[in-house]
């Protein structure tokens, strides 16, 4: 398990390409000043293959990079937030076929999502991702796992056909 706090860019140039670096399975940016630029994201996402847990969410960005669908071992993915307005969520989070918990960045934080988001079988709880929906929303039978759904807002929620979350047993909805 490694922490970085401020400086993943200067992580990255004393780590060299050292083999262990290349293993490692859980990783969390705590990034004092807020700030990751988009360059360090992108060689975190290529360069950590193995990680299974990763952990963004004191990390404010622009966007949410495409290669985040890099990370097909991912089950738990704590994103970005942004203080400029909604993020978008990049379709390539479909391929995070293992993913179990996404967690919303800092307060705060609205997402964009993918309809590719709704296919992850595996995925479990979704924690202060204030999502925007565009359109109805039907979530497959495929996606019956879902038991946590935190934060989400009222005009969204109307969005969403809820007759497959069965095993939903956490629900808060809130107000803009």
């Amino acid at each position: 398990r490694q922490a970085i706090y401020n400086g993943i860019g200067e992580y990255f140039e004393l780590s060299g390409g050292r083999s262990n670096c290349l293993k490692m399975r859980s990783l969390a940016l705590n990034n004092l000043s807020g700030r990751v630029n988009l360059q360090e994201m992108k060689l975190m996402y290529t360069r950590f293959k193995k990680l299974k847990v990763l952990d963004l969410t004191s990390v404010n960005s622009e966007r949410i990079p495409e290669e985040i669908g890099d990370l097909v071992l991912l089950k738990f993915l704590g994103l970005m937030g942004s203080h400029r307005g909604t993020l978008a969520m990049p379709a390539s989070i479909g391929k995070l076929k293992k993913l179990q918990s996404l967690w919303g960045g800092s307060d705060g934080s609205y997402y964009t999502v993918p309809r590719e988001m709704w296919e992850l079988p595996e995925l479990r709880h979704l924690y202060y991702l204030f999502i925007e929906i565009s359109g109805r929303l039907n979530i497959g039978s495929h996606q019956t796992e879902l038991h946590s759904f935190y934060g989400i807002i009222f005009e969204e929620w109307v969005k969403i056909d809820t007759v497959n979350l069965t095993n939903l047993r956490t629900l808060y909805i809130r107000d803009r």
